[in-house]
């Protein structure tokens, strides 16, 4: 099959499977079957499409394009609506691990969503959402990419807004609009900026102009594409609308924590870098700040998130600031760049949003089976689910230990990745290794607490009636299981020095210091939670740790911050603006009254009523004409 079809196939399919199922639900022609055979089937041809992309990307010594452009170059826009795809081997394994999770959660779909009434707008807007997502990571061109780029942002907060009858829900669904806005803005700002410096927006062309870029304009293009970036993936101080989008559906929350959404960042400054550096040839030196930046961002992040996850009882909500924790870990094996090289850097992020792609969509499929189970996603309130719901179980516990960094699964390799890079690092920069490090026990603490409170601990009256999910739900939840397992192998394949390339070179101290972090925050958690040390337990109740816990259930005042502080402060600046744009548009509209009053008072005076005036005034104008008529030619 020609390159060019199938990664237009991948793209398109669940886009049109969309309007299919939007217009059987308009014209009254449809049925839950069908729609769900729809989804199913358009979910499963992007996913094969990806697949076969990514191993035609593994024999391509050279990018390949597909181009297909809307408008006619006689309008002198065209450059604009270019719509070209791009495929390399970042874009490539991208689309494969999007298409693949993307998958096995619509089938998941079948069983958490079946008595769920609007499954029309559900299926529909799933279906949108990874054709989009899909399409933002095979973009040729930054305008094709902007649109997915929005696109993936709407249908991100119309399916967290699903269930809008639940005021939660449908604040939290404009909430996270609100917040990606700021994000989106000064990506929309970064790539007009590039129009203006480059006059095309292809990657190729883009990737060959930033080479003759003056750095200082370079790297305000890249750190206001970070910006973006940081709203997209939830990075600190954008990372607000996240923990929040838990109201939506648990298999939405898979959807955007391990397939779309807050991976677009992540891709955006993986791309923004392979095209500075890897095809432009700007070396790692002139985008220093950028680096600098998203090392610096990626790092706090990972370790404010984790601290957060710490408190937290709702089992999604853990899961969500894990996800901006990982999210962290992610671009901060982007900004070692800076020390490490863009290739290994590259490579490192890459591994582990793919390896996070899988052991998070089984988390979010496990606690979804068990939230469907019990009917709460408060922890408190569940235990003894470990023998109820033992396929459940192992899935959460399998993705518990991955996401903790335990060998032989993948979250080890992956994170090892990056927490190795860091470590190489400490002599030029001490602050994100030892951030990274310290998260690492930190994650391995908090998952295992959850493990705890929700499977171990004593059972609770709401779980007394808690059952094994339905194999529309615990099918995907064994095949993530199993990937999650076997990915490493699969890595081997996919990367040229990822998977088991990764393991058998590894580096023994590192590994050694991974480990001995882990060890510590599941041994803290095993103490605390398990075996109840009195000790512990005593200094959980004093009164710092009290102070603590305080700030960090309100998440660092972030919320109080942005609600209480810059919401009045921006809206009175705005006040004072419209006021003063008002003022002057009145002054304008009552000076021009003015002037027609004095026009008029003129002209009235040339009106004397004389008929022998108005004679001799059109003779005068007559015989104007006549001399400028003879004086013209």
């Amino acid at each position: 099959m020609d390159l060019g079809l199938a990664s237009w196939l991948c793209v398109l399919t669940p886009i049109f499977a969309s309007g299919v199922i939007f217009t059987l639900g308009a014209t009254g022609l449809a049925r839950r079957k069908l729609v769900e055979a729809i989804a199913v089937a358009a979910a499963g041809l992007g996913a094969a499409m990806a697949a076969y992309l990514s191993a035609s990307a593994m024999r391509l010594e050279e990018p390949a394009t597909s181009s297909a452009s809307l408008v006619s170059p006689i309008f002198g826009v065209a450059e604009l609506f270019n719509f070209q795809l791009f495929i390399d081997g970042l874009s490539a394994t991208m689309a494969l691990f999007v298409a693949v999770v993307s998958f096995a959660i619509v089938v998941y779909s079948l069983g958490y969503m079946a008595e769920d009434e609007s499954y029309i707008r559900y299926y529909g807007l799933v279906m949108l959402f990874i054709g989009s997502m899909l399409g933002l990571v095979l973009a040729g061109h930054l305008v094709l990419l902007y649109l997915f780029w929005e696109s993936v942002g709407l249908c991100s907060c119309l399916l967290i807004a699903h269930w809008y009858e639940k005021p939660e829900a449908a604040a939290a669904g404009v909430k996270a609009f609100v917040v990606t806005r700021f994000g989106d803005f000064a990506l929309l700002t970064a790539i007009a900026l590039l129009y203006l410096e480059i006059g095309h927006l292809d990657y190729f062309s883009v990737a060959e102009g930033m080479s003759g870029l003056p750095l200082s304009i370079l790297n305000v293009v890249l750190l206001l594409a970070l910006g973006g970036a940081v709203g997209k993936s939830a990075q600190v101080p954008l990372h607000v609308w996240l923990p929040d989008a838990m109201e939506g559906p648990t298999s939405v929350s898979a959807l955007i924590h391990a397939a779309t959404m807050v991976k677009a960042g992540v891709y955006l400054v993986a791309r923004m870098e392979s095209l500075a550096v890897g095809y432009g040839g700007v070396s790692v030196a002139s985008i220093s700040q950028f680096l600098s930046a998203v090392l610096l961002i990626g790092s706090v992040t990972a370790f404010l998130a984790a601290t957060m996850a710490l408190v937290a009882f709702d089992l999604k909500r853990v899961l969500a600031y894990s996800t901006i924790s990982q999210l962290g870990y992610m671009f901060a094996g982007l900004g070692l760049a800076l020390y490490v090289g863009v290739g290994h850097a590259l490579w490192s992020a890459l591994y582990h949003l793919t390896s996070h792609a899988v052991f998070k969509a089984l988390l979010f499929m496990a606690a979804g089976a068990v939230i469907h189970s019990v009917g709460t996603r408060d922890m408190r309130e569940m235990g003894g689910l470990s023998s109820k719901m033992p396929i459940t179980f192992a899935g959460f516990l399998l993705g518990s230990l991955a996401l903790a960094g335990v060998p032989p699964l993948n979250g080890f390799f992956s994170k090892d990745a990056i927490v190795g890079l860091a470590i190489e690092a400490l002599h030029e920069n001490l602050l994100p290794g030892l951030l990274l490090v310290s998260s690492a026990a930190l994650t391995a603490f908090y998952i295992l607490r959850a493990l705890y409170l929700t499977f171990l601990a004593p059972p609770k009256p709401s779980a007394e009636h808690a059952h094994e999910a339905p194999t529309t739900m615990s099918v995907p939840i064994m095949t993530l299981a199993a990937l999650t397992l076997a990915s490493p192998v699969l890595f081997g394949v996919v990367f040229p020095e990822g998977g088991l390339k990764a393991a058998f070179h590894i580096d023994l101290v590192h590994a050694g210091i991974s480990l001995a972090v882990v060890g510590l925050g599941a041994s803290l958690a095993i103490a605390a939670y398990w075996l109840r040390y009195p000790a512990l337990v005593a200094a959980s109740d004093s009164a710092p740790l009290r102070a603590i816990r305080r700030v960090l259930e309100q998440g660092y005042y972030f919320d109080q911050l942005y609600v209480e502080v810059l919401v009045p402060l921006f809206r009175g600046l705005i006040q004072e603006v419209l006021a003063g744009l008002d003022m002057g548009i009145d002054a304008l509209v009552n000076l021009a009254g003015l002037g027609a009053m004095r026009t008029a008072n003129l002209l009235k005076r040339a009106h004397t009523g004389k008929l022998t005036h108005f004679f001799a005034a059109s003779i005068l104008g007559l015989l104007l004409l006549l001399v400028a008529s003879i004086l013209g030619g």
